[in-house]
């Protein structure tokens, strides 16, 4: 047989048992794995075979096409190599062949042994945590998918090894101050397995369930980094696929595994001095192990919650009972009062500071909707309130240790608040778990033939918070540092209210020999809650602002109500006719002005309107002066009179003791504008003076503050002068009726 006909044979032989294979191969998706078959097809020796056996064949259709050669040249060697070139080249693919063969044999081989197959992926580990390229991890959580729905002892075993590796890898080479998160294919893989798992009857790879659900993969066993918040959401993800499977056991794993984890991971840090022996070196490393303890705890009093709520009362009396110590350590059930305090009120939030959606963290299964937070909440207290129970039913083990002292009380004044406004409410919840609960409760072998011994305590404590609330409500006194801002805002609104109306004031010097009207416009008062000026977690946002706001407002009043009242004539004009009006009154620029109240669109009237003369600032040289107020149920009004008409004003000032008992400080000196804030339980005769004030009656004033702002401005207005009033009318008013324009006449011609 010639090396032609070798060639050939071998050729063929491959072209029939190779290609059928691979053929085999791709369309028996042994393990139900995109993935696994996307890397037999991605790799170098399949990818190579098709292009080497096509190669091949083209080279025998060359060869029986007998092309002679193109050129011959005078070596007789060269000249026999280029004559036998097809049949040489073909030899050599036919060898190439061969060799992508046995090698391809040898990769089917690793692809359909299930050891072989794992060895051969976990060897691409640096892909995964160097490169992070998860293709070959995504393809042994398929291989652990397989193992699991086939109870396959070895493989999973063999998987489960290699995935604590990866896990622990990762978390040595990526761990920071931060924590650690994986990559979403852990975290999915993890989650799958769980599912996998909780779907198997009888489940023989007991020794997964302790990795996956029971979270040794995720948290670690010893020195183990912070969780991030994608963890716990991972690990709450998998507890209530347990839970939702009637999987007590898995829960109970986890809840061994998370006990060892805090009990070695999260041991408080103990304080390092500095040379003064008072400040600590490692401070920061002390508050943010406390923090990881309360996000932990925070955690498992949740699930205790999403226990009650399932109803799983013999796993709550399994994790009750875990302990690994004599005597016994619940390590993450309360020890105190005060941890089941600070716990319940840092669930219970009125105000949805802490978890504005809990069910986002949280997510019990079947709660959907509106409501979802507010029951998730609910059960999460009323576990809570078990732990209350619990706590007065522990027996002491140590000496000078009283399992129901009294919670150690909040030392911040918004902590105190919170916890004496919504103390109330956890009475109500061991009120309704004394009275609900009675059975589950008398399993757990507490005591309950005297339900007033539960409320007795509460009610104990509820006093206890309420007054200390109370006491230091009082005792705290106004920020300087809020004060000072309200008195800068304060002067800063009033400075531009005063000078925008001093220019009312009559530039003549004050006859008082003359008859006269007097006005006055005061300042003004209120009696705040003292949160207003201190940090008790009262929001107010705008503490600096609104009493200036109020004052400026009052002021403006103030003026259109005194010109409203000394007007002589008054009429109403459609807005087409205003300026027509103000033509037949004949003005003198050098004697008269406009005054407008309200807020008077002038841009209309010389855009729209095309009023001739009209500017800005004046009106065929007689000026306007534009002042942004507005009196209750009227229009906007101009007013038109003469200059030596105008009001004299007058900016009173206070005398001593009157500064003196309102603690008040100038802010605007021309106008004599004073601004306070006082603390009425400090300021005794202040305090001795508002007690009969009728505002004052329904505040507490001892946790009060008075504040204020003060002036007294006189508006003298001499009796005999004339002022014509002109309302704009709207275009939707019908209960004014217009003038006519002949019902005016001249300013002159006008009766006083």
């Amino acid at each position: 047989m010639d090396s032609f006909s070798v060639c050939v044979t071998l050729i063929s032989v491959l072209l029939g048992i190779a290609y059928p294979v691979l053929i085999q191969i791709t369309s028996n998706d042994k393990y139900s794995s995109e993935k696994i078959l996307e890397l037999f097809e991605n790799n170098i020796r399949r990818k190579w075979f098709l292009p080497n056996l096509i190669i091949s064949l083209l080279f025998i259709g060359i060869y029986l096409c007998e092309i002679p050669p193109f050129f011959t040249i005078q070596n007789e060697y060269l000249n026999w190599i280029i004559k036998k070139s097809a049949l040489i080249i073909l030899c050599i693919s036919t060898i190439a062949l061969i060799i992508n063969f046995i090698l391809l044999i040898d990769l089917v081989k690793i692809f359909y042994r299930t050891s072989a197959l794992i060895t051969y992926l976990t060897a691409k580990n640096k892909e995964v945590l160097e490169d992070n390229n998860f293709i070959s991890f995504d393809a042994l959580s398929d291989l652990l998918y397989w193992s699991i729905q086939n109870q396959d002892f070895n493989a999973s075993r063999q998987l489960s090894t290699y995935f604590y590796g990866v896990f622990n890898d990762y978390r040595e080479k990526y761990a920071n101050q931060d924590g650690i998160t994986y990559p979403n294919n852990f975290y999915g893989m993890v989650y799958m397995a769980t599912e996998k798992l909780a779907g198997v009857k009888k489940n023989e790879l007991v020794f997964l369930e302790n990795r996956t659900v029971g979270g040794i993969w995720l948290l670690g066993e010893v020195n183990s980094p912070k969780l991030s918040e994608s963890t716990y959401k991972s690990l709450w993800s998998n507890l209530v696929v347990a839970l939702e499977n009637d999987r007590d056991d898995f829960v109970m794993s986890y809840w061994k595994n998370a006990h060892q984890y805090f009990s070695y991971n999260l041991q408080y840090i103990y304080p390092e001095y500095n040379n003064d022996g008072l400040t600590h070196k490692n401070q920061e490393a002390i508050d943010d192990r406390i923090k990881e303890r309360e996000s932990f705890l925070e955690f498992h009093y949740a699930l205790g919650g999403l226990i009650l709520y399932k109803n799983k009362i013999s796993l709550l009396k399994k994790i009750f009972t875990y302990t690994t110590s004599i005597p016994p350590d619940y390590v993450l059930l309360p020890k105190s009062m005060t941890q089941i305090f600070s716990m319940f009120f840092k669930f219970f939030d009125p105000f949805d500071r802490r978890f504005p959606f809990i069910a986002h963290q949280y997510n019990f299964p079947g709660l959907e909707g509106l409501n979802a937070d507010q029951t998730i909440k609910s059960w999460i207290c009323r576990y809570i309130g078990i732990m209350f129970i619990r706590q007065m039913n522990i027996q002491s083990q140590y000496y000078n240790y009283n399992p129901t002292d009294v919670p150690n009380l909040p030392q911040t004044l918004p902590e105190k608040r919170h916890w004496s406004d919504n103390v109330q409410y956890f009475k109500n919840i061991i009120k309704i778990v004394v009275e609900e609960d009675k059975e589950l409760l008398k399993n757990f072998k507490y005591n309950m033939e005297d339900d007033r011994l539960y409320l007795n305590k509460i009610e104990e404590i509820e006093k206890a918070i309420v007054d200390d609330f109370n006491y230091s409500q009082e005792a705290i006194e106004p920020q300087k540092e809020k004060v000072d801002q309200f008195l800068e805002s304060s002067t800063k609104i009033l400075s531009k209210t005063f000078q925008d109306y001093k220019q009312l004031d009559n530039s003549y010097e004050f006859n008082s020999e003359l008859e006269y009207q007097v006005f006055n416009i005061q300042g003004q008062v209120n009696i705040v809650d003292k949160g207003t000026f201190t940090d008790n977690g009262v929001a107010h946002l705008n503490y600096d602002t609104f009493l200036a706001e109020a004052v400026s407002s009052k002021y403006s009043g103030g003026f259109f109500d005194i010109f409203n009242i000394r007007a002589t004539k008054k009429f109403v004009f459609d807005q087409s006719n205003i300026f027509i009006a103000i033509e037949k009154l004949e003005l003198n620029p050098e004697h008269h002005i406009i005054i407008s109240f309200g807020f008077m669109n002038i841009n209309y009237y010389i855009e729209n309107l095309k009023v001739k003369g009209l500017t800005m600032a004046a009106y065929k040289g007689v000026p306007i002066n534009f002042f942004a107020a507005r009196g209750y149920g009227l229009s906007d009004s101009l007013f038109i009179l003469s200059k030596d008409d105008l009001p004299w004003i007058e900016y009173k000032d206070f005398d001593n003791e009157t500064k003196g008992m309102y603690e008040l400080q100038l802010i605007l000196e021309p106008y004599n504008v004073y601004a306070g804030v006082t603390d009425l339980n400090t300021n005794a005769q202040l305090r001795e003076k508002l007690e009969n004030d009728a505002r004052a009656k329904e505040k507490d004033l001892s946790k009060s503050v008075w504040q204020g702002i003060m002036f007294m401005t006189i508006i003298r207005w001499r009796k005999k002068m004339k002022m014509v009033q002109i309302f704009i009318k709207d275009n939707n008013e019908s209960q004014k009726k217009a003038n006519k324009i002949d019902d005016i006449t001249s300013f002159d011609q006008l009766d006083s």
